[in-house]
């Protein structure tokens, strides 16, 4: 985190020039006729007088006007820009410019910090969480906003209303956040991004209570009073690949899901949970596998074999991917699973009625596609950026 301010705060300098960077590239078709777009490097320089000398930043333009967007939707703010308006007006964007770097600054360390220090510098350290590809959570969406209430598609008519879907995300950033609802580690600073604070404050089921906060999860699927079908909580969760958190979270989401089936609750909540595969195709534990994934293996076998699970998709190493957990400082976005990874759908009773087969089938096949690795295909445009420049 950077020192305690004194009197005389630190000016940031923002400058934006073009980097020899891809920009972000979806399109799975190739494009030979004309050559990628480049994408700004976002620069930020921080000094006093009593620094040797300026701490620098660089950011992907697209995630510092990202994060710009967010600090102006969370905090019910149009512009940071200066307008006509007024000197006083001027002023006070000045000020909240101001604060909004420094909190871009306080949370780019924040995150290196996890990585040892080094992210910012060379991009050396620990890896970062990947993140979903944006797909998924279009999928995800569509396909559960699509059920009707007698949990099958075939039986939905032209007159069923479309069932209003939740979409969170369970543990993200706001660098790589998909969603606007979502849960993040450092909720005391990334609350001004928009963040509902850490999974365990959005899920509050462990032994002691059952409360629900915030309202988000507390709230949905009430509307008891029209003809609408209620609303269907959809909680994707992708933590990081650590042993014990993932206990954690498997014991939180079996209480949460325990809680609601015990009161009878009508309200559909399903958790999509992205997770390293611990078995085999035999379910057997894989042989010699290192000591961390076989503590992780008892948590993994608690959900797969949970009466709360209803699909357990398992993706091939190699032909699947993430986006790049350190994108907002990174020229490429995108990386290919070098492990076998597995989708576990678990659901309460509620939820578990309007998933039929033929839409867990659908579901499954659509999920598929949407991990589709993008990496060879951004390879590919970084080379015919390569052919244009030369």
């Amino acid at each position: 985190q950077p020192q305690q301010q004194p009197q005389q705060q630190p000016q940031q300098q923002p400058q934006q020039r073009q980097e020899q960077q891809e920009a972000p590239n979806d399109d799975d078709g190739d494009n030979d006729e004309k050559c990628p777009e480049k994408t700004a490097t976002f620069t930020l320089i921080y000094h006093r007088k009593r620094w040797k000398q300026p701490f620098v930043l660089r950011l992907n333009s697209s995630h510092y006007k990202k994060l710009e967007r967010s600090f102006l939707q969370s905090h019910g703010l149009v512009s940071l820009d200066n307008s006509s308006s007024g000197s006083d007006n001027n002023n006070k964007r000045r000020a909240t410019r101001h604060v909004f770097h420094l909190l871009v600054m306080t949370l780019t360390l924040r995150y290196s910090s996890l990585s040892g220090g080094q992210l910012i510098k060379d991009l050396r350290g620990g890896g970062m969480q990947g993140a979903i590809h944006e797909q998924v959570f279009a999928v995800l969406h569509e396909e559960f906003g699509k059920l009707s209430s007698s949990g099958s598609e075939q039986n939905a008519t032209a007159n069923t209303p479309a069932r209003p879907v939740e979409l969170v995300e369970g543990f993200a950033s706001p660098w790589n956040n998909a969603c606007w609802n979502f849960a993040s580690a450092f909720g005391d600073l990334e609350f001004h991004f928009g963040s509902l604070g850490s999974f365990w404050d959005l899920l509050r089921s462990g032994p002691a209570t059952t409360t629900l906060s915030p309202p988000i999860f507390a709230t949905h699927g009430t509307n008891t009073t029209t003809n609408e079908p209620r609303s269907h909580l959809v909680c994707e969760v992708n933590p990081p690949f650590s042993p014990a958190l993932v206990d954690k979270m498997t014991h939180y989401i079996q209480q949460f899901l325990s809680s609601t089936d015990k009161a009878m609750s009508q309200e559909p909540a399903t958790f999509v949970v992205v997770v390293p595969t611990a078995t085999n195709d035999n379910g057997d534990p894989q042989p010699q596998e290192p000591l961390a994934r076989k503590f992780a293996s008892a948590s993994f076998h608690n959900m797969t074999l949970s009466s709360s699970c209803t699909a357990h998709i398992v993706l091939s190493a190699r032909h699947h991917g993430y986006v790049e957990g350190a994108q907002h400082l990174r020229p490429t976005r995108y990386k290919e699973s070098q492990y076998d990874t597995s989708v576990i759908l678990m659901q309460n009773k509620a939820a578990r009625a309007l998933l039929a087969t033929e839409a867990k089938e659908h579901l499954e096949t659509r999920l598929r596609a949407a991990f589709q690795s993008r990496h060879l295909n951004e390879l590919s445009s970084r080379r015919r950026q390569q052919e244009c420049e030369a």
